[in-house]
């Protein structure tokens, strides 16, 4: 299970059992370290990228995207994340499908949820069937009213 080896709680749970000095209680914390150029955390990082990338080469093959956008808690160390990604993705991932993807910041950062839900929401409230549902529940206008 990929998130028994690259979640949050898993790294942080690996770091801490290390022994490392740099206190670690959350995945953020140990982004923050990889940020600031700790050797150890940069390597635990790239070490989750590589894992994630494993399983997500499977998901580029077949599903093809053109991007794949990279978000949450371990984000905030991008570099090492997606270096990791890179190792192991685009090698396991055929070359057409791997030709043109790009890999992505997400841009929405902790509002990412809420916004993907608005979006959702929008989509719904304003798409075709829901317009027409609304103009077919209308009664119809007399002569007078218009």
């Amino acid at each position: 299970c990929l998130e028994a080896v690259a979640g949050g709680w898993a790294l942080v749970a690996d770091w801490q059992a290390a022994g490392h000095p740099a206190p670690v209680s959350h995945v953020r914390d140990l982004a923050a370290l990889a940020r600031t150029g700790d050797a150890a955390a940069r390597d635990a990082v790239r070490t989750a990228g590589r894992r994630i990338g494993e399983v997500l080469s499977v998901a580029v093959t077949l599903l093809n995207p053109e991007a794949v956008i990279v978000g949450g808690d371990l984000a905030a160390a991008y570099d090492p994340l997606v270096g990791g990604l890179q190792e192991t993705l685009y090698p396991r991932t055929t070359t057409l499908a791997a030709r043109d993807l790009r890999l992505l910041p997400s841009v929405h950062g902790e509002r990412a949820g809420l916004v993907g839900c608005a979006a959702l929401a929008l989509d719904h409230a304003l798409g075709v069937e829901s317009i027409d549902a609304l103009l077919r529940a209308r009664p119809a206008l007399s002569v007078a009213e218009r």
